[in-house]
């Protein structure tokens, strides 16, 4: 995969955030969700969210994002990185802290049957399952606290 990395965060960003709005407006149909999936669609060059009744929510061209790719399996699972990114910090800063979005809640890349090939996100109320490189980053700053710590000890 091929792009600037901010461009292609705050595309997805975008359209998550877009499809969170679809669900708290009830303009999908949905108002009470507990998973969403993400579907890459390589033919088109798409991506799309959908909620937990299979009703699509968003369609992003990742062709916007400058997205591009050889070979389907290696793209998708490149994707799937940058997605976790995003994903991660949205939750963090509680884009999906909604009374629409019911706990536990996951979002999970599937297969065009909606067979789940990769879970990119689950919370269940206070606990939220990170992946390694947002674990390095707290590695890190923990480290880091633990170092000023013990030198004001000395």
């Amino acid at each position: 995969m091929s792009a600037d990395y901010t461009k292609v965060h705050n595309v997805m960003e975008h359209a998550f955030k877009c499809a969170v709005k679809k669900i708290e407006s009830g303009h999908a149909g949905s108002t009470l969700i507990s998973d969403l999936f993400v579907q890459i669609d390589t033919e088109n060059g798409e991506m799309l969210i959908f909620d937990d009744n299979e009703t699509l929510l968003e369609r992003l061209g990742l062709s916007q994002a400058g997205v591009s790719f050889d070979e389907e399996s290696d793209f998708i699972a490149n994707i799937a990185t940058p997605l976790k990114s995003v994903l991660s910090q949205m939750a963090e800063q509680g884009a999906f802290d909604k009374e629409s979005i019911l706990k536990p809640f996951s979002i999970s890349l599937t297969d065009e049957d909606f067979i789940i090939q990769e879970e990119l996100l689950f919370m269940d109320d206070d606990t939220i399952r990170l992946d390694d490189a947002l674990l390095e980053k707290f590695d890190k700053e923990l480290d880091e606290f633990i170092d000023k710590l013990l030198s004001d000890l000395k």
